[in-house]
């Protein structure tokens, strides 16, 4: 995950992690931006296992929605 969100504004990586919700459910993305991380796709095969799948991305969404609503600014992923 972290892999596919450096050097993203955070647009891109909303946009990606919510690519990469979608993914997870079963649905068509839209983006091949996700990387690696499409082989999360498989976990829909196993339902239990979706939100530990999810679990870094929610963080990362979190966070930025947090930074946002304390700072009024915006995270720049960088390496």
């Amino acid at each position: 995950m972290t892999d596919t969100l450096i050097d993203k504004t955070v647009a891109e990586a909303t946009q990606l992690i919510q690519e990469f919700q979608k993914l997870l459910l079963g649905q068509h993305i839209t983006t091949g931006d996700l990387g690696d991380s499409v082989v999360f796709g498989k976990l829909k095969q196993f339902p239990t296992r979706v939100r530990c799948g999810a679990l870094a991305w929610h963080a990362v969404s979190d966070v930025i929605e947090e930074w946002g609503k304390r700072s009024g600014q915006q995270i720049n992923f960088s390496k």
